[in-house]
C-alpha cells in the first residue's frame, strides 16, 4: 500500500493531474476540474422540441433533413476537448443515456460516411467510435448504407430497400451533408432516419 502511494505521488509530481479543458491542477484522477464539469449537463427531452430538439420555447424547428434529431449536450468549447479515443468512450456513455430517454425504437445504427481521403488523413473517425458503441450496447446492427463519393455526394452500398425501418445516425455533431446523405437514403425506400450527436 505505501509503495503504491509513493510511486502514485511520484506520477503526479513528474505528471500533474490538470483538467483537459481549462488545465486547472486536480487532485484527483479526473479529466475535468468541477467549474469545467458543471458545463456537461445532459440535456433533457421534456425539455426539448421532440422533432429537432431545440428548447421548446421561441424556436424555429430544424431537422436538417432527419425525421427527428437530439443532442446530449449544448454547445461548449470544452465538448471540443475531447476528440481524443479514451475521452471519447465517456462521450459514448452520454449518448447510450440520452438515447434510452428518448425512448424511440431503433432498426439499424449508422453515420454519415467520410470521404475515403480523410480516412487517411484521420484514422480514428469519431462518429464510427460513437456508432459501434451503441451498436454493441444496444445488440443493434450497424450497417453503412452508403458511400461517399465526394463530400456531398454519396451512393447506396447496397441494392438494399427499405421498408419502413427506423434508422440512428450517430455523431459527434451535425455535417454540412447530412442533409444530403438523408436524401439518398430515403431513395432506397420508406424510412425513418432519427440523429442523436454529442453537441449542436
Amino acid at each position: 500500500m505505501i509503495r503504491s502511494f509513493l510511486c502514485k505521488s511520484l506520477l503526479n509530481l513528474i505528471f500533474p493531474l490538470r483538467c483537459i479543458a481549462c488545465e486547472e491542477s486536480l487532485s484527483t484522477a479526473m479529466i475535468l476540474c468541477k467549474e469545467c464539469l458543471s458545463h456537461l449537463v445532459l440535456l433533457q427531452p421534456s425539455s426539448h422540441c421532440p422533432r429537432c430538439f431545440g428548447p421548446k420555447t421561441f424556436h424555429e424547428c430544424k431537422r436538417n433533413g432527419l425525421t427527428r434529431q437530439a443532442f446530449c449536450f449544448e454547445y461548449s468549447p470544452i465538448i471540443e476537448k475531447f476528440k481524443v479515443l479514451e475521452l471519447s468512450k465517456i462521450l459514448a456513455s452520454y449518448l447510450l443515456v440520452q438515447l434510452q430517454q428518448l425512448q424511440s425504437p431503433i432498426d439499424f445504427i449508422t453515420t454519415v460516411p467520410e470521404h475515403p481521403l480523410r480516412r487517411f488523413t484521420a484514422p480514428f473517425l469519431q462518429d464510427n467510435f460513437f456508432a459501434d458503441h451503441l451498436a454493441t450496447e444496444l445488440s443493434l446492427p450497424r450497417r453503412e448504407f452508403l458511400r461517399a463519393v465526394s463530400d456531398e455526394e454519396f451512393t447506396p452500398r447496397s441494392s438494399y430497400e427499405f421498408t419502413g425501418e427506423q434508422l440512428l445516425i450517430v455523431g459527434f455533431r451535425p455535417k454540412s451533408n447530412t442533409r444530403r446523405a438523408i436524401q439518398v437514403l430515403k431513395n432506397q425506400g420508406p424510412c425513418k432516419v432519427l440523429g442523436l450527436y454529442i453537441t449542436n
